[in-house]
């Protein structure tokens, strides 16, 4: 269990700091500490990885939680590849699939849509949790929006 959330603190902290590099969060996210390690990310994950055991205290809402965020990610990237494969069709790019991936994208990103109603309607059913445990993922994901907001406006 150990194990799980450390490699999940390491990844969660690198992709915050790539994602303060790119300008997509708070610049703060985007410092290195002595030993090259995103110190002040990994800060944040701890901080956000201890609330949820404070106040979700069970480990499968705590899965339920997490894993809301993944599926929605997914559910947008496949979106947003969909919808900009057809916006810019001639854009010259550095990985190129044919428009035959377009349906499977497609497809893809509706049962990903279906999984996730299927799993927020459930949750309580399924013995996973509440309507707590899908309030505080949304209040994770809404965190990073305001993050994302707020780097857009104040930091440019």
């Amino acid at each position: 269990l150990f194990m799980g959330v450390n490699a999940g603190i390491a990844d969660g902290s690198r992709a915050l700091y790539g994602m303060a590099q790119e300008g997509l969060t708070l610049k703060q996210f985007s410092k290195l500490n002595k030993h090259n390690i995103p110190e002040r990310c990994i800060v944040v994950a701890v901080v956000i990885n201890v609330l949820m055991i404070i106040f979700l205290k069970s480990p499968l809402a705590i899965l339920i939680a997490a894993n809301l965020g993944y599926v929605l990610s997914i559910f947008f990237a496949l979106t947003g590849y969909c919808l900009l494969k057809n916006k810019y069709k001639q854009q010259n790019r550095e990985i190129k699939l044919s428009q035959k991936w377009i349906p499977f994208a497609y497809l893809l990103s509706i049962y990903t849509l279906i999984i996730l109603i299927i799993g927020v309607i459930y949750t309580e059913e399924a013995g996973y949790g509440s309507i707590k445990e899908l309030l505080s993922a949304v209040l994770i994901l809404l965190t990073s929006l305001i993050f994302y907001w707020f780097r857009k406006t104040f930091q440019k």
